[in-house]
């Protein structure tokens, strides 16, 4: 798990109507120590459009690896307010799918994990 990720979301539910169907990418390094798992990165795209400045929002990720699952909770220094959450992936043939739920207008919805590369994907 070292090195270089991205994660994308898609909230399907949320308390905010404006956030329904939004799509995130964030590039995240990750540190892995025995099962346990550390990452720092940030923002990067919102509905598939590249962002600039202050919406480069940094997200801090740690968590635990068991076998092919992994548990993270992770902090988002957003432009309004700090938001908590959670990832929840499962491993396959290198990369993640999975869900995520966020304090930001109480969203959950889809996560994957992939490798990082300059496209985003491997």
């Amino acid at each position: 798990m070292n090195g270089s990720w991205t994660i994308e979301t898609k909230t399907v539910q949320t308390s905010y109507a404006p956030f329904k169907d939004l799509d995130l990418t964030y590039t995240v390094q990750f540190v892995q120590d025995g099962n346990n798992l550390k990452g720092s990165g940030e923002k990067t795209t919102e509905n598939g459009r590249d962002i600039a400045g202050k919406a480069h929002t940094p997200i801090k990720i740690t968590g635990t690896i068991n076998g092919n699952s992994i548990e993270a909770s992770f902090t988002e220094e957003g432009s309004q307010r700090e938001s908590h959450g959670e990832f929840h992936w499962k491993l396959k043939n290198g990369s993640g799918t999975g869900t995520f739920l966020s304090t930001a207008a109480n969203s959950t919805g889809t996560s994957s994990l992939t490798p990082y590369t300059s496209s985003g994907v491997m």
